[in-house]
């Protein structure tokens, strides 16, 4: 499983543009997540993890 991850530029100056390329970024992973149940997967994996681990 591949997990996105969203750094900081330290050394980046802060724009109009790339604000807008954030949200984007951040909205189409959350449809993404949403589209795909991608929580329900989870939250099942870590039901199945928990129920070996008792």
């Amino acid at each position: 499983m591949q997990v996105e991850r969203i750094g900081t530029g330290r050394i980046a100056t802060r724009t109009e543009r790339g604000d807008r390329m954030f949200a984007v970024m951040v909205e189409r992973s959350c449809a993404a997540i949403r589209d795909l149940d991608s929580l329900t997967v989870v939250s099942e994996s870590i039901g199945r993890r928990d129920r070996s681990v008792g």
